[in-house]
Protein backbone atom coordinates (compact mmCIF):
# COMPACT_ATOMS: atom_id res chain seq x y z
CA UNK A 1 0.00 0.00 0.00
CA UNK A 2 2.88 2.32 0.86
CA UNK A 3 4.59 1.58 -2.47
CA UNK A 4 1.40 2.35 -4.41
CA UNK A 5 0.96 5.63 -2.54
CA UNK A 6 4.58 6.63 -3.21
CA UNK A 7 4.19 5.81 -6.91
CA UNK A 8 1.07 7.96 -7.12
CA UNK A 9 2.85 10.84 -5.39
CA UNK A 10 5.88 10.63 -7.70
CA UNK A 11 3.61 10.50 -10.75
CA UNK A 12 1.59 13.49 -9.53
CA UNK A 13 4.64 15.67 -8.91
CA UNK A 14 6.11 14.52 -12.21
CA UNK A 15 2.97 15.75 -14.00
CA UNK A 16 3.18 19.04 -12.10
CA UNK A 17 6.81 19.49 -13.18
CA UNK A 18 5.80 18.90 -16.79
CA UNK A 19 3.08 21.55 -16.50
CA UNK A 20 5.64 24.00 -15.11
CA UNK A 21 7.87 23.28 -18.11
CA UNK A 22 4.99 24.25 -20.41
CA UNK A 23 4.51 27.45 -18.43
CA UNK A 24 8.22 28.28 -18.72
CA UNK A 25 7.83 28.48 -22.49
CA UNK A 26 6.24 31.88 -21.77
CA UNK A 27 8.53 32.86 -18.92
CA UNK A 28 8.64 36.52 -19.98
CA UNK A 29 4.88 36.91 -19.52
CA UNK A 30 4.94 35.02 -16.23
CA UNK A 31 7.88 37.15 -15.04
CA UNK A 32 5.84 40.28 -15.77
CA UNK A 33 2.94 38.77 -13.82
CA UNK A 34 5.20 38.15 -10.81
CA UNK A 35 6.50 41.74 -10.86
CA UNK A 36 2.98 43.20 -11.15
CA UNK A 37 1.64 40.92 -8.38
CA UNK A 38 4.43 41.97 -6.02
CA UNK A 39 3.90 45.66 -6.77
CA UNK A 40 0.12 45.41 -6.36
CA UNK A 41 0.32 43.60 -3.04
CA UNK A 42 3.02 45.84 -1.60
CA UNK A 43 0.80 48.83 -2.33
CA UNK A 44 -2.14 47.08 -0.65
CA UNK A 45 -0.01 46.46 2.45
CA UNK A 46 0.46 50.22 2.91
CA UNK A 47 -3.28 50.83 3.41
CA UNK A 48 -3.58 49.27 6.92
CA UNK A 49 -0.66 51.44 8.08
CA UNK A 50 -2.42 54.59 6.89
CA UNK A 51 -5.65 53.42 8.50
CA UNK A 52 -3.89 53.16 11.85
CA UNK A 53 -2.59 56.71 11.49
CA UNK A 54 -6.16 57.91 10.85
CA UNK A 55 -7.46 56.08 13.94
CA UNK A 56 -4.78 57.65 16.15
CA UNK A 57 -5.65 61.09 14.72
CA UNK A 58 -9.30 60.72 15.77
CA UNK A 59 -8.77 61.87 19.35
CA UNK A 60 -12.08 62.95 20.96
CA UNK A 61 -12.15 66.73 21.15
CA UNK A 62 -8.88 67.12 19.25
CA UNK A 63 -9.29 65.54 15.80
CA UNK A 64 -6.42 66.28 13.40
CA UNK A 65 -8.44 66.78 10.23
CA UNK A 66 -5.38 67.51 8.08
CA UNK A 67 -3.90 64.08 8.89
CA UNK A 68 -7.25 62.36 8.37
CA UNK A 69 -7.98 63.99 5.00
CA UNK A 70 -4.46 63.55 3.60
CA UNK A 71 -4.36 59.86 4.55
CA UNK A 72 -7.85 59.21 3.18
CA UNK A 73 -6.71 60.68 -0.15
CA UNK A 74 -3.54 58.55 -0.04
CA UNK A 75 -5.61 55.42 0.64
CA UNK A 76 -7.89 56.21 -2.32
CA UNK A 77 -4.92 56.75 -4.67
CA UNK A 78 -3.14 53.60 -3.49
CA UNK A 79 -6.35 51.59 -3.82
CA UNK A 80 -6.81 52.85 -7.39
CA UNK A 81 -3.21 51.99 -8.32
CA UNK A 82 -3.57 48.54 -6.76
CA UNK A 83 -6.78 47.96 -8.74
CA UNK A 84 -5.12 48.90 -12.04
CA UNK A 85 -2.23 46.54 -11.34
CA UNK A 86 -4.66 43.75 -10.41
CA UNK A 87 -6.46 44.12 -13.74
CA UNK A 88 -3.12 44.09 -15.57
CA UNK A 89 -1.95 40.92 -13.79
CA UNK A 90 -5.20 39.13 -14.65
CA UNK A 91 -4.95 40.11 -18.32
CA UNK A 92 -1.35 38.90 -18.54
CA UNK A 93 -2.15 35.65 -16.73
CA UNK A 94 -5.13 34.89 -18.96
CA UNK A 95 -2.99 35.43 -22.04
CA UNK A 96 -0.27 33.12 -20.74
CA UNK A 97 -2.79 30.47 -19.69
CA UNK A 98 -4.38 30.36 -23.13
CA UNK A 99 -0.96 29.89 -24.76
CA UNK A 100 -0.25 26.96 -22.39
CA UNK A 101 -3.64 25.37 -23.13
CA UNK A 102 -3.15 25.66 -26.90
CA UNK A 103 0.24 23.95 -26.59
CA UNK A 104 -1.18 21.19 -24.39
CA UNK A 105 -4.10 20.42 -26.72
CA UNK A 106 -1.81 20.42 -29.75
CA UNK A 107 0.71 18.08 -28.12
CA UNK A 108 -1.94 15.70 -26.75
CA UNK A 109 -3.72 15.51 -30.13
CA UNK A 110 -0.41 14.99 -31.92
CA UNK A 111 0.58 12.24 -29.47
CA UNK A 112 -2.80 10.51 -29.89
CA UNK A 113 -2.29 10.40 -33.65
CA UNK A 114 0.98 8.46 -33.13
CA UNK A 115 -0.16 6.01 -30.44
CA UNK A 116 -0.67 2.34 -31.38
CA UNK A 117 -4.13 0.82 -31.81
CA UNK A 118 -3.67 -1.10 -28.54
CA UNK A 119 -3.94 2.19 -26.61
CA UNK A 120 -7.38 2.89 -28.07
CA UNK A 121 -8.46 -0.69 -27.42
CA UNK A 122 -7.67 -0.18 -23.73
CA UNK A 123 -9.22 3.29 -23.42
CA UNK A 124 -12.72 4.36 -24.39
CA UNK A 125 -13.22 7.27 -26.79
CA UNK A 126 -15.26 9.13 -24.20
CA UNK A 127 -12.46 8.91 -21.64
CA UNK A 128 -9.93 10.21 -24.19
CA UNK A 129 -12.25 13.09 -25.09
CA UNK A 130 -12.71 13.90 -21.40
CA UNK A 131 -8.92 14.22 -21.07
CA UNK A 132 -8.58 16.29 -24.24
CA UNK A 133 -11.40 18.72 -23.32
CA UNK A 134 -12.45 18.64 -19.66
CA UNK A 135 -9.08 17.95 -18.02
CA UNK A 136 -7.22 20.56 -20.08
CA UNK A 137 -9.98 23.08 -19.28
CA UNK A 138 -9.40 22.41 -15.57
CA UNK A 139 -5.69 23.08 -16.03
CA UNK A 140 -6.51 26.30 -17.89
CA UNK A 141 -8.73 27.56 -15.05
CA UNK A 142 -6.03 26.85 -12.49
CA UNK A 143 -3.22 28.51 -14.43
CA UNK A 144 -5.32 31.61 -15.19
CA UNK A 145 -6.91 32.20 -11.78
CA UNK A 146 -5.76 29.89 -8.99
CA UNK A 147 -2.08 30.48 -9.74
CA UNK A 148 -2.64 34.23 -9.25
CA UNK A 149 -4.35 33.51 -5.93
CA UNK A 150 -1.44 31.41 -4.70
CA UNK A 151 1.20 33.89 -5.85
CA UNK A 152 -0.70 36.79 -4.29
CA UNK A 153 -1.03 34.78 -1.10
CA UNK A 154 2.72 34.20 -0.79
CA UNK A 155 3.52 37.89 -1.22
CA UNK A 156 0.79 38.88 1.25
CA UNK A 157 1.96 36.35 3.85
CA UNK A 158 5.54 37.63 3.81
CA UNK A 159 4.51 41.30 3.80
CA UNK A 160 1.86 40.95 6.51
CA UNK A 161 4.05 39.02 8.94
CA UNK A 162 6.86 41.56 8.45
CA UNK A 163 4.57 44.48 9.28
CA UNK A 164 3.04 42.63 12.24
CA UNK A 165 6.49 42.04 13.73
CA UNK A 166 7.30 45.73 13.33
CA UNK A 167 4.13 46.77 15.16
CA UNK A 168 4.21 44.29 18.07
CA UNK A 169 6.28 41.10 18.36
CA UNK A 170 4.19 40.09 21.39
CA UNK A 171 0.89 40.29 19.51
CA UNK A 172 2.53 38.47 16.60
CA UNK A 173 3.44 35.66 18.99
CA UNK A 174 -0.20 35.47 20.15
CA UNK A 175 -1.33 35.35 16.52
CA UNK A 176 1.26 32.72 15.57
CA UNK A 177 -0.12 30.19 18.04
CA UNK A 178 -2.98 29.24 15.71
CA UNK A 179 -1.00 29.31 12.45
CA UNK A 180 0.32 25.70 12.80
CA UNK A 181 -3.24 24.57 13.53
CA UNK A 182 -4.47 26.20 10.32
CA UNK A 183 -1.62 24.61 8.34
CA UNK A 184 -2.33 21.17 9.82
CA UNK A 185 -6.05 21.41 9.00
CA UNK A 186 -5.28 22.52 5.43
CA UNK A 187 -2.79 19.68 4.94
CA UNK A 188 -5.16 17.00 6.24
CA UNK A 189 -8.16 18.15 4.19
CA UNK A 190 -6.00 18.62 1.07
CA UNK A 191 -4.69 15.04 1.16
CA UNK A 192 -8.14 13.60 1.74
CA UNK A 193 -9.71 15.66 -1.05
CA UNK A 194 -6.95 14.79 -3.55
CA UNK A 195 -7.69 11.06 -3.36
CA UNK A 196 -11.43 11.60 -3.69
CA UNK A 197 -11.15 13.98 -6.64
CA UNK A 198 -8.96 11.51 -8.49
CA UNK A 199 -11.62 8.85 -8.00
CA UNK A 200 -14.27 11.28 -9.26
CA UNK A 201 -12.22 12.04 -12.38
CA UNK A 202 -11.78 8.35 -13.14
CA UNK A 203 -15.50 7.65 -12.88
CA UNK A 204 -16.24 10.70 -15.03
CA UNK A 205 -13.98 9.41 -17.79
CA UNK A 206 -15.48 5.90 -17.61
CA UNK A 207 -19.02 7.29 -17.76
CA UNK A 208 -18.19 9.45 -20.79
CA UNK A 209 -16.60 6.48 -22.50
CA UNK A 210 -19.56 4.19 -21.83
CA UNK A 211 -22.06 6.83 -23.01
CA UNK A 212 -20.11 7.38 -26.22
CA UNK A 213 -19.98 3.64 -26.93
CA UNK A 214 -23.69 3.17 -26.30
CA UNK A 215 -24.66 6.10 -28.54
CA UNK A 216 -22.41 4.85 -31.35
CA UNK A 217 -23.76 1.29 -31.11
CA UNK A 218 -27.48 2.13 -30.94
CA UNK A 219 -28.39 -0.02 -33.95
CA UNK A 220 -26.68 -3.09 -32.50
CA UNK A 221 -28.28 -2.50 -29.09
CA UNK A 222 -31.77 -2.33 -30.61
CA UNK A 223 -31.18 -5.48 -32.65
CA UNK A 224 -30.29 -7.49 -29.53
CA UNK A 225 -32.83 -5.73 -27.30
CA UNK A 226 -30.42 -4.94 -24.46
CA UNK A 227 -31.61 -1.38 -23.79
CA UNK A 228 -32.69 -2.13 -20.20
CA UNK A 229 -29.36 -3.78 -19.38
CA UNK A 230 -27.39 -0.82 -20.74
CA UNK A 231 -29.61 1.69 -18.93
CA UNK A 232 -29.07 -0.14 -15.65
CA UNK A 233 -25.31 -0.23 -16.18
CA UNK A 234 -25.31 3.48 -17.03
CA UNK A 235 -27.34 4.26 -13.90
CA UNK A 236 -24.91 2.26 -11.76
CA UNK A 237 -21.92 4.13 -13.15
CA UNK A 238 -23.72 7.46 -12.79
CA UNK A 239 -24.50 6.67 -9.15
CA UNK A 240 -20.85 5.82 -8.48
CA UNK A 241 -19.81 9.12 -10.07
CA UNK A 242 -22.37 10.96 -7.91
CA UNK A 243 -21.13 9.25 -4.75
CA UNK A 244 -17.47 9.95 -5.55
CA UNK A 245 -18.26 13.58 -6.43
CA UNK A 246 -20.30 14.09 -3.25
CA UNK A 247 -17.51 12.72 -1.06
CA UNK A 248 -14.90 14.88 -2.81
CA UNK A 249 -16.95 18.08 -2.56
CA UNK A 250 -17.85 17.39 1.07
CA UNK A 251 -14.22 16.75 2.02
CA UNK A 252 -13.08 20.03 0.44
CA UNK A 253 -16.05 22.03 1.78
CA UNK A 254 -15.12 21.26 5.39
CA UNK A 255 -12.01 23.42 4.99
CA UNK A 256 -13.69 26.84 5.08
CA UNK A 257 -15.74 26.40 8.31
CA UNK A 258 -12.68 25.10 10.15
CA UNK A 259 -10.48 27.94 8.89
CA UNK A 260 -13.06 30.59 9.77
CA UNK A 261 -13.41 29.19 13.30
CA UNK A 262 -9.64 29.29 13.86
CA UNK A 263 -9.52 32.78 12.31
CA UNK A 264 -12.15 34.04 14.76
CA UNK A 265 -10.10 32.66 17.66
CA UNK A 266 -7.18 34.71 16.31
CA UNK A 267 -9.18 37.94 16.42
CA UNK A 268 -10.36 37.25 19.98
CA UNK A 269 -6.79 36.71 21.14
CA UNK A 270 -5.47 39.82 19.35
CA UNK A 271 -8.21 42.05 20.76
CA UNK A 272 -7.84 40.70 24.32
CA UNK A 273 -4.04 40.98 24.51
CA UNK A 274 -4.06 44.21 22.50
CA UNK A 275 -6.42 45.78 25.03
CA UNK A 276 -4.08 44.78 27.88
CA UNK A 277 -1.10 46.30 26.06
CA UNK A 278 -3.05 49.48 25.29
CA UNK A 279 -4.02 49.92 28.95
CA UNK A 280 -0.37 49.62 29.98
CA UNK A 281 0.67 52.08 27.25
CA UNK A 282 2.53 49.46 25.22
CA UNK A 283 0.59 50.07 22.00
CA UNK A 284 -1.80 52.64 20.54
CA UNK A 285 -5.37 51.98 19.45
CA UNK A 286 -4.37 52.81 15.89
CA UNK A 287 -1.64 50.16 15.95
CA UNK A 288 -4.11 47.58 17.28
CA UNK A 289 -6.40 48.46 14.37
CA UNK A 290 -3.50 48.18 11.94
CA UNK A 291 -2.36 44.88 13.43
CA UNK A 292 -5.89 43.44 13.15
CA UNK A 293 -6.00 44.37 9.46
CA UNK A 294 -2.61 42.74 8.85
CA UNK A 295 -3.76 39.63 10.74
CA UNK A 296 -6.77 39.47 8.44
CA UNK A 297 -4.51 39.88 5.41
CA UNK A 298 -2.26 37.10 6.72
CA UNK A 299 -5.19 34.74 7.24
CA UNK A 300 -6.85 35.57 3.92
CA UNK A 301 -4.36 33.63 1.71
CA UNK A 302 -4.77 30.53 3.87
CA UNK A 303 -8.55 30.82 3.68
CA UNK A 304 -8.40 31.52 -0.09
CA UNK A 305 -6.23 28.45 -0.60
CA UNK A 306 -8.75 26.46 1.42
CA UNK A 307 -11.50 27.84 -0.77
CA UNK A 308 -9.84 26.68 -4.00
CA UNK A 309 -8.47 23.43 -2.63
CA UNK A 310 -11.10 21.38 -4.50
CA UNK A 311 -10.07 23.04 -7.77
CA UNK A 312 -6.41 22.40 -7.04
CA UNK A 313 -7.06 18.72 -6.32
CA UNK A 314 -9.12 18.38 -9.50
CA UNK A 315 -6.29 20.03 -11.44
CA UNK A 316 -3.67 17.66 -10.01
CA UNK A 317 -5.84 14.74 -11.09
CA UNK A 318 -6.29 16.35 -14.53
CA UNK A 319 -2.52 16.88 -14.90
CA UNK A 320 -1.94 13.24 -14.02
CA UNK A 321 -4.37 12.08 -16.72
CA UNK A 322 -3.16 14.51 -19.41
CA UNK A 323 0.54 13.81 -18.92
CA UNK A 324 -0.08 10.07 -18.68
CA UNK A 325 -0.77 10.35 -22.43
CA UNK A 326 2.11 12.73 -23.14
CA UNK A 327 4.34 10.69 -20.74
Amino acid sequence: MKIIKDDEQRRRFGALRQLIMYMLRYKLIFACVVVVVIASNLLALVIPQLTGVIVDALVPGNVDFDVVVSNVINIALIGLASYVLSVLQNVLMLRAAQHVVVDLRHDVFQKLSRLPVSFFDGNTKGNILAILVSDIDNISDTVSSDAITLLTGMVTLVGAITMMLRISPLLTLVFAVTVPIMAAVAYFVKNRARVLFREKKNWFGRLCGYAEEMITAQKTIKVYGIEDFNEQKFDDMSEKLRAAGSKAEFASSTMMPQMNFINNLNYIGICAFGALLAVSGGISIGNISTFTLYAKKFSAPIVDTANIVNMLQATLAACDRVFSILG
